[in-house]
């Protein structure tokens, strides 16, 4: 059923995302962590069809709750979908503070992987990539520097 949730969104559009997050997230609270590591890769896909706002209100939340998960990979898992969270600005710069106040700790944390996640994080927020602005940015920078 994971792998068709980002096909069936395409079908019936951002109106029913609430739902299809809602059919992704349930099993995340009573599954094994392979399950888990798999709902977490399908969110990824499935919130850049959804948009800022359901993400915002459906599947932030949840990261809190999946950053504390007693698995390694789940928690490595989380960490790469709110990169991509970035990369594709599906969070504002207020929600990207407060997600990187719950990921700070983890930078004590013992496994490696998720300590360079988590600075892969800070180093995306430190640098945003020119490339994704949105084009009124860019057209912004273009009309200050020929002024």
């Amino acid at each position: 059923m994971l792998a068709n949730l980002t096909e069936l969104s395409q079908i019936f559009g951002a109106e029913k995302g609430d739902f299809l997050i809602q059919q992704c997230i349930s099993p995340i609270n009573r599954s094994d962590y392979q399950v888990k590591v798999q709902v977490l890769k399908t969110l990824s896909s499935l919130c850049l069809r959804i948009g800022q706002q359901k993400v915002a209100a459906n599947v932030l939340p949840l990261t809190e709750i999946v950053l504390q998960d007693p698995e390694d990979l789940v928690v490595l898992q989380t960490i790469k979908m709110l990169i991509q969270f970035v990369k594709l600005r599906l969070m504002n710069k207020k929600q990207c503070l407060k997600t990187l106040e719950s990921l700070l700790p983890l930078l004590l944390y013992p496994n490696k992987q998720i300590r360079i996640q988590v600075g892969t994080y800070i180093s995306i927020l430190a640098n945003p990539v020119e490339e994704s602005l949105p084009k009124k940015a860019e057209e912004a920078k273009g009309s200050v520097a020929s002024a």
